[in-house]
């Protein structure tokens, strides 16, 4: 707010030295108020204070939503108005936490990114939990840092923090494992190393978010390619603990869920524990062993299919180029494929190759109208309506449901769309293809194993 005042004071001089008049320069303008609105105060803010901000920040936003205005901007514009009515370099490592928790930190304006990282990097230079807890979300906040070498430092100080551990024990670290996802993707191959270094770290229970987000480790490190890339048993000890935490949170949440008279299962308990159970599927799969691409297929049994020949089950369709397209009705991408995917069935019509679409029931059905239809506990009901969809949509290759997500689980489908490719021999040689690429990439991975099929 001194700004005016600066350029009163140049102007001034400028008159004194190049001005023809010897009079005196004319008397400085008055201060400008400052709107008390903005005034950050000075000194720390308590806790119940900043939670009337924040509930200020919420009801600021959804009269900005109201009135029309887009999320995400009256979301930043709140989150500036409240940062500027407190000193920032005051706040506490739980304050920031608040702040990350209510997704006001995850929406501050760029003016404010430098001031907010620079006082979460002095809190985490305590090197016990607490400075752990600032260390993770200053990793969560890593994309208000351009510079890469200061992203390196932000991520090494996160997960080689010497109270990372002790934080996560805490139960207060709500984003420990959760801030991995905010890497930029060029530092992936930096912080893959050090997130298999947690195998050492980890305790064997965590709380049930922080243990089910275990799994976006393993995303993480098996994922990655890498160079070198990351030796198997590094992996397999890191895929180890990540069960071994999930599967006691399992057997605590079910210990206290039949601990209740009855035993009723809430609904986020509900969420947690089916998270919990798909994740260790998934952790036990083929993919997550490191034994999917260049082993043989994990078997698939179909409970129903489309056509006039029934697919019973994966194998046998051995001798083909098999392609598995994994998706499902209410998947937006998935629909926007189809198109894709019936040119990579007339484009193999005359060859040994089996396009297969792959689903499970999902309790609801999206028709081709994008009409949401309700099938908790029908699955017949399921596989009619998506009989009855597949003309219209224009869907003429075989559909096939499996009884439930195991075989997602198997091939390490954690989104979809999702293709994977099975040689003639029923070895899977890729997987992870969008069937959005490029029909020429497509071509290139399926033709190489179609000349192999011709020289058997």
């Amino acid at each position: 707010m001194l700004f005016p005042v600066i350029s009163a004071l140049l102007a001034c001089a400028a008159v004194s030295t190049g001005g023809l008049s010897d009079d005196p320069p004319p008397p400085l303008p008055p201060l400008p108020p400052i709107p008390p609105a903005t005034t950050p105060a000075a000194g720390p803010i308590t806790n119940a204070a900043l939670q009337r901000l924040m509930t200020a920040c919420n009801q600021q936003v959804n009269t900005a939503v109201a009135q029309g205005k887009d999320y995400a901007q009256a979301m930043t514009a709140a989150a500036g108005d409240l940062l500027g009515k407190v000193d920032v370099p005051s706040l506490t490592t739980e304050q920031f936490e608040m702040l990350l928790g209510a997704v006001i930190l995850r929406n501050i304006p760029q003016p404010l990114h430098a001031p907010v990282m620079r006082q979460l990097g002095i809190l985490a230079a305590d090197r016990t939990a607490l400075g752990a807890r600032a260390a993770i979300v200053r990793l969560t906040l890593i994309g208000c840092e351009p510079d890469p070498s200061e992203q390196r430092l932000i991520i090494d100080g996160a997960l080689r923090h010497p109270g990372y551990r002790a934080a996560l024990e805490s139960g207060l670290a709500a984003e420990g494992i959760n801030c991995t996802q905010a890497v930029p993707y060029a530092m992936v191959g930096h912080t893959v190393p050090l997130i298999a270094d947690l195998a050492d770290v980890l305790p064997d229970e965590l709380g049930p978010i922080n243990s089910w987000q275990t799994s976006y480790l393993m995303d993480m490190v098996l994922g990655a390619k890498i160079d070198p890339p990351l030796a198997p048993e590094r992996i397999r000890k890191l895929r180890d603990k990540c069960l071994t935490i999930q599967k006691n949170a399992l057997a605590k949440l079910d210990k206290q869920i039949a601990a209740q008279s009855p035993p009723v299962t809430g609904a986020g308990q509900a969420d947690t524990r089916n998270r919990l159970a798909a994740n260790i599927r998934y952790l036990e799969g083929a993919y997550a062993r490191g034994e999917l691409v260049g082993f043989p297929a994990p078997e698939i049994t179909f409970v129903w299919s489309s056509g006039d020949s029934r697919l019973t089950k994966l194998s046998d369709l051995r001798g083909k180029v098999v392609v598995l397209d994994f998706w499902a009705t209410w998947c937006g991408p998935c629909r926007m494929s189809i198109p894709r995917v019936a040119a990579l069935v007339e484009h193999y019509k005359d060859k040994p190759v089996a396009i297969i679409g792959i689903t499970h029931p999902q309790g609801f059905h999206i028709d081709q109208n994008n009409k949401r239809i309700d099938t908790r506990g029908q699955p017949e009901r399921e596989f009619t309506l998506m009989a009855e969809m597949l003309a219209p949509m224009k869907i003429h290759w075989p559909q096939a449901f499996t009884a439930d997500s195991a075989a997602n689980a198997e091939y390490g489908v954690r989104s979809i769309p999702h293709m994977v490719i099975i040689d003639a021999k029923g070895i899977v040689r890729h997987r992870g293809l969008n069937p959005l690429v490029p029909m020429e990439e497509k071509i290139m991975l399926i033709d190489p194993l179609l000349a192999e099929v011709s020289k058997q």
